[in-house]
């Protein structure tokens, strides 16, 4: 049976609740279990990447999908471009570069908070643990394709394909961005070494609550997302050899500027 959706600024055609919401997020966690029991059983190496990524976070991925997959075609009309608002635009390209930008603000922004709060060596994420600890091009190309395509694609879906529209039908277009973006960092939470980057979560995720419903579709967030996730894995790999590089140019900068003032 399908259920006829309430007309809405965002997203018309859905008539996702909160009980939809939570059936998607429990059959991820799911999925997430049985790749668990997976790894148990053929006693797979659980700190290698292939074992997180691609059977614990691959499974999970699955669930999500499934659930989703289920429910469009029980509750929404099939067609997910309606129902999740997955259309793209070649426009939508620019929200690569656009979520670095955005990623480099927030990280500026909090910075002095980050420091204060986490001191001289704060928690690290186990994503970041395991990028920093990634060896090999197989591993590495896991990771961006886990990291920087499939963990955007089902985070949109989920908290601002079927969470936000669901808010935005029942309150005003700021509560229901504050309120997704807080749930949104919040969840982020089951890593418990990821309270140190809720405050950057819920920022980024009211922007890109802002951009879902401006646009209407989820095709520039995801983009964004994708920049936002592209940023931390590329900072992950290469961020000790760009500070080391920024200390040197400084340095000679120094030199430089000492020589002229002699001069």
């Amino acid at each position: 049976m399908t259920v006829e959706a309430t007309s809405t600024e965002y997203l018309p055609g859905t008539a996702w609740n909160w009980r939809h919401f939570l059936a998607v997020f429990f059959a991820g966690l799911m999925g997430a279990v049985v790749g668990a029991l997976l790894v148990t059983v053929f006693d797979l190496d659980l700190d290698s990447v292939s074992t997180n990524l691609g059977v614990l976070f691959g499974f999970q991925v699955l669930g999500y999908l499934a659930a989703m997959a289920y429910l469009s075609t029980r509750v929404g009309t099939g067609n997910w471009a309606t129902d999740y608002g997955l259309r793209f635009k070649a426009s939508n390209l620019w929200g690569i570069p656009g979520g670095l930008a955005l990623q480099i603000v927030v990280g500026l922004a909090l910075a002095p908070l980050v420091s204060w709060l986490g001191g001289d060596d704060p928690p690290q994420q186990e994503v970041g643990e395991m990028i920093a600890d990634a060896t090999g091009t197989g591993s590495t190309v896991l990771i961006f394709i886990a990291v920087v395509v499939f963990a955007p694609l089902v985070e949109e879906l989920l908290y601002r394909g079927m969470l936000l529209s669901w808010l935005r039908r029942v309150m005003p277009a700021w509560g229901a961005v504050v309120i997704s973006a807080l749930v949104f960092a919040g969840v982020h939470l089951l890593d418990p070494n990821a309270w140190l980057v809720v405050p950057g979560l819920f920022l980024i995720g009211v922007a890109l609550g802002y951009v879902a419903l401006r646009t209407g579709s989820l095709g520039l967030p995801i983009m964004l997302h994708a920049g936002i996730n592209l940023t931390a894995v590329l900072l992950a790999f290469f961020g000790d050899d760009l500070v080391d590089r920024l200390e040197e140019m400084q340095e000679e900068l120094e030199s430089l500027a000492a020589l002229v003032g002699l001069g």
